[in-house]
C-alpha cells in the first residue's frame, strides 16, 4: 500500500476538502526493480512524499542470524587463541585486554 497526503490533484471539491482536513489517500502498488509502481497507472508529482507498508501476507521471511552466516561458520581456522577476547586489538590496534 502506498499512502500519500492528498494535495489537490484533480479539480473536484472533494479532493480540495480532503487536503484541508489532512486525509491520506491509499493506492495499491508493487515493487519492481526497487521502485514502487502504482496500480492503475496512477501518477504522483515528482518528489511527492509517500509512506510504504507491506500488504498483509507479503512480509519478508525472518531469517535467523546463524542461518545468514552458515557458509562462513568454521571457515577461519588460523586466528590467535585470544582473538575473541582481543578482537579490538586485532581489528583496530587497541591495547590487548
Amino acid at each position: 500500500m502506498v499512502k500519500h497526503l492528498a494535495n489537490g490533484l484533480g479539480s473536484d471539491k472533494i479532493n480540495r476538502r480532503f487536503v484541508k482536513q489532512g486525509v491520506y489517500m491509499t493506492y495499491k502498488a508493487y515493487i519492481k526493480n526497487g521502485v514502487a509502481v502504482l496500480d492503475g497507472g496512477v501518477k504522483l508529482p515528482e518528489g511527492t512524499e509517500v509512506s510504504l507498508e507491506p500488504a498483509t501476507g507479503s512480509e519478508l521471511p525472518v531469517i535467523p542470524l546463524m542461518e545468514s552466516f552458515k557458509d562462513l561458520i568454521g571457515k577461519i581456522n588460523d586466528l590467535p587463541a585470544d582473538a575473541a577476547a582481543n578482537k579490538r586489538h586485532y581489528l583496530y590496534g587497541h591495547p590487548k585486554t
